[in-house]
């Protein structure tokens, strides 16, 4: 869910307090940019976010996350189809 607010350009904040996140190595620097580890960097973020902090996340970054979601709908009927 989170990666695909990301990619519509809402914030996120992804707790990981024990730094043990099973994510893919494609992914990793997207979620080192996001995650936090202690309560105090949580508040951190969250005092810049209501502050009016900016998406921490480029452009770029963010349009590598999104999928075209005329696309993504032919495919998951496509798939709903093979398994009826």
């Amino acid at each position: 869910m989170g990666v695909e607010l990301l990619a519509h350009g809402i914030p996120v904040i992804y707790l990981d307090p024990s730094e043990r996140a099973p994510f893919y190595s494609s992914l990793r620097t997207v979620f080192d940019k996001i995650k936090v580890t202690s309560l105090d960097e949580f508040k951190a973020r969250v005092e810049y976010y209501l502050g009016g902090g900016q998406q921490l996340l480029s452009t770029e970054e963010r349009n590598a996350l999104c999928l075209e979601s005329h696309d993504t709908s032919l495919n998951i009927a496509k798939v709903i189809r093979q398994h009826l």
